[in-house]
């Protein structure tokens, strides 16, 4: 694979019939983080992901749920977030009520609709994401490069490989990824 631009990652995701799925993401480095309003931010990193993003790699988030595809629709609609597992714990005390709170991430609140669970490592080797959004979320410069034909990394999931059934975790480990670059 080579790298993709986000209409072509839509034109490959909505005409597929040989994959399980494919989804959309791209790291997030450098995010202001604040639990409170008024609190003084901390530098955290997360993903930007497709709204099909935990549907189609078969993970449930531990609480609450994942993304609708609708929230990844429109440019800045929908202001949520899957909290990372380690986050969730480091950040938020493990509070299992945290479904529903709002946190502010670079000067947006968002409404807090899941945590992932603690035995998703994430689709990139060396680091836990804090934080999962929607594409359609990054900040208005990001968006509109991605939509002008911005690149994103996508990944492809078999649904079978030969005759076996690809279980959650050999489709993470088993899915295709192009790499992409949005600026």
């Amino acid at each position: 694979f080579g790298d993709f631009a986000c209409r072509e990652y839509l034109d490959i995701r909505d005409h597929t019939k040989s994959y399980g799925g494919v989804i959309a993401n791209l790291p997030v480095a450098s995010v202001g983080f604040s639990a409170v309003p008024g609190e003084t931010p901390r530098v955290k990193g997360g993903m930007l992901v497709s709204g099909n993003y935990f549907r189609v790699l078969g993970v449930e988030p531990t609480l609450g749920r994942g993304f609708r595809e609708e929230e990844d629709e429109a440019p800045g609609r929908d202001a949520v977030t899957v909290l990372g597992p380690d986050f969730w714990k480091r950040e938020m005390g493990g509070d299992p009520s945290v479904v529903g709170k709002t946190v502010r991430l670079n000067g947006t609140d968002f409404t807090v609709i899941g945590v992932a669970p603690e035995s998703f490592p994430g689709m990139l080797i060396f680091y836990r994401p804090d934080f999962y959004i929607p594409l359609a979320m990054a900040p208005l410069s990001i968006v509109q490069k991605v939509i002008a034909g911005g690149l994103v990394f996508i990944t492809v999931l078999p649904e079978r490989y030969f005759t076996y059934s690809v279980g959650t975790i050999q489709r993470a480990g088993g899915g295709l990824t192009a790499l992409g670059l949005v600026l």
